[in-house]
């Protein structure tokens, strides 16, 4: 098993927009275990495994390639994120759609072909 960084010269390694959710995710565990009164560590740990392509048979047996990614989290973001959901939650009207999220066009697009 490997362990490297996020790098962009890594495929695998490298900072891509999926892999952005699961960044948010551990920076969300690593807050509310926090809160909680535990004592966690700026560092966590993905386990990446891919199927390698390369052998010439199969013979009913995969082989894998497994990285260990270590990533160190920022959960500043957390608690205002938070605080913000909720504000927006309380009030009686829907924000307006933010061009920049796909699923903000996504739901324009159905409101176009609704109508």
């Amino acid at each position: 098993m490997r362990v490297c960084r996020y790098r962009p010269e890594n495929e695998i390694c490298s900072i891509r927009k999926w892999k952005e959710g699961y960044k948010r995710q551990m920076e969300i565990y690593q807050w509310l275990l926090r809160g909680m009164g535990f004592d966690v560590e700026e560092t966590g740990y993905f386990v990446y495994v891919n199927v390698l392509k390369t052998p010439e048979r199969f013979d009913g047996r995969l082989t894998f390639d497994i990285q260990l990614l270590d990533y160190k989290g920022d959960d500043d973001w957390v608690g205002p994120a938070i605080l913000k959901a909720h504000a927006c939650l309380a009030h009686d009207t829907f924000p307006e759609a933010d061009p920049e999220y796909e699923y903000c066009r996504y739901r324009e697009s159905v409101k176009k072909v609704e109508n």
